[in-house]
């Protein structure tokens, strides 16, 4: 019913042509959507990756890479310390003959010294030992965890392209359903 004196509004519908053409240009320009939807998965993997390779280095990831064969190292060392104080024991023990003096304090005191000195050295050595180790432990350690994310991060460039690369489908494909619905027959 008309109100305030004005027609009620008439439109014509579409006719088949129109609707036909309607239709077609929704199916062009609709068939980008996968491209997208895709694209912007790749991208929020992309995200996703890159945000895990911007992790602090753990000094803690030296321990996988310590020498198993350490302690070896370590026993052979002491053994061959000990057989070395060992000899120069002799040494002593035959100086101490020769000066009278075997068995006295004076060869205890030399041999307290001694063994002092020879405690401070295989100390200094085992720690030379240890250290030179964990020195090289972390340095493959970090370079392990660098090269992890740097990994991480190209596999994010990556993605990133393919989402850029989905999406230019995807707007090609815009492009030529709005070209097609324009030449459609009305």
């Amino acid at each position: 019913p008309p109100t305030g004196g004005l027609p009620a509004i008439q439109a014509a519908g579409t006719t088949g042509l129109q609707q036909r053409a309607q239709n077609l240009a929704s199916s062009g320009i609709g068939a980008y959507q996968p491209q997208l939807t895709a694209a912007q998965a790749a991208f929020s993997s992309g995200i996703g990756t890159l945000s895990g390779s911007q992790g602090m280095y753990d000094p803690n990831m030296a321990t996988g890479f310590m020498n198993p064969y350490q302690q070896n190292v370590i026993d052979e060392y002491t053994k061959e310390m000990n057989r070395q104080f060992n000899i120069q024991q002799q040494g002593r023990d035959a100086q101490a003959v020769s000066a009278g003096a075997f068995g006295g304090a004076r060869q205890g005191v030399l041999d307290a010294e001694a063994a002092t000195g020879f405690n401070r050295q295989l100390g200094q050595g085992l720690a030379g030992l240890m250290s030179s180790g964990y020195q090289q432990a972390q340095q493959q350690a970090m370079q392990a965890f660098e090269n992890q994310q740097r990994r991480g991060q190209l596999a994010a460039q990556n993605l990133g392209n393919i989402g850029r690369l989905q999406t230019g489908v995807g707007q090609l494909q815009t492009g030529i359903g709005q070209m097609f619905g324009q030449f459609a027959p009305v």
